[in-house]
């Protein structure tokens, strides 16, 4: 969690106000819980996902992807899937919703970093918008 805070400081100049970390889940048994009467064993790994999250004057977001380097950034006026935005899509799309359900949100620094991001798969998908999604609950209440 230090290294994530540092890393966000540095990027944004602005310290983290929360950190939301996910560990790797998998399915031993009872993937489709229909067939095992709804029975299912997870179990989970050190390969992590970590989200730091800091507040902005406007109404701007700015991410970065520490494994890979790369930053984007959208505001709430243009929130737009874009092709090339591939892993930040993701977070548009969380601030795309809640907005729509009337959730009151301001401009946001985050930062992601981690193991898990290594891999592409449904379940990174599924842990980037989950930490978002805490993340951003835990910064605008």
């Amino acid at each position: 969690m230090k290294e994530i805070k540092s890393i966000h400081q540095l990027e944004f100049n602005s310290s983290a106000t929360y950190v939301v970390t996910l560990p790797t889940l998998y399915t031993l048994i009872g993937e489709f819980g229909e067939y095992c009467k709804g029975y299912s064993l997870f179990g989970a790994t050190n390969e992590t996902l970590s989200v730091a999250i800091s507040k902005r004057e406007d109404l701007s977001s700015r991410l970065y992807l520490k494994n890979n380097n790369e930053r984007k950034r959208f505001t709430y006026l243009n929130i737009k899937y874009k092709k090339e935005d591939r892993w930040a899509n993701l977070i548009k799309g969380v601030v795309a919703t809640l907005i729509s359900r009337s959730y009151t949100i301001g401009g946001f620094n985050l930062t992601l970093q981690g193991k898990l991001l290594d891999e592409s798969s449904p379940t990174v998908d599924a842990a980037i918008t989950l930490a978002t999604t805490i993340a951003l609950q835990k910064l605008f209440n």
